[in-house]
């Protein structure tokens, strides 16, 4: 007996609905609808990080820091929904999938009641593919805090040089 189905098929469509096509379907658009561009990278962007003291750059090399900055962000912001929406079906299926577990468990054992822990971890045990949805669930999450904060450095790179050039711009017209 299949714990959860998702083997049904989609009759407009004509394929089966699974978790692994579901995926498949978002990177496909997310690949062929949403793809980025090469990012310009700055000819200096190495040297100027590694200075670290943005105010010394020309108008020009902010400029060009901005928009490479604003367009990995944006980059990054795509890459950053993709997997927070395979974090959010990975939760889902596995909500589903112990609700069921849980079910059949509790109906299959004469006991009459057993703890939320102790059927916690029978399904563990007869469910592996409930343990592997956690286990991806546990890699994605990973992964998502990893993205997460390479998006909240870019962006606060983008602020310093965007102020830098705000104060810049404020000085020119007060002179």
């Amino acid at each position: 007996m299949k714990l959860i189905d998702y083997d049904v098929n989609n009759k407009e469509m004509g394929e089966k609905f699974t978790i692994a096509s579901v995926l498949e379907n978002i990177d496909k658009y997310m690949d062929e609808e949403l793809k980025v561009q090469s990012i310009p990278e700055p000819k200096k962007r190495e040297e100027l990080l590694n200075m670290g003291n943005f105010s010394e750059c020309s108008n020009n090399e902010l400029g060009e820091l901005l928009s490479f900055y604003g367009a990995f962000l944006s980059y990054i912001s795509i890459r950053l929904s993709k997997i927070d929406s395979k974090r959010g079906i990975i939760k889902s299926s596995i909500e589903e999938s112990n609700s069921k577990a849980m079910y059949l468990l509790q109906n299959e054992s004469d006991e009459k009641r057993k703890t939320k822990e102790v059927l916690n971890g029978e399904i563990l045990v007869k469910y592996p593919q409930i343990k592997k949805m956690k286990q991806d669930l546990i890699e994605t999450e990973a992964i998502y805090i990893r993205i997460k904060a390479l998006f909240d450095s870019y962006q606060i790179l983008w602020n310093t040089v965007s102020r830098i050039i705000a104060i810049r711009t404020a000085e020119i017209r007060n002179i």
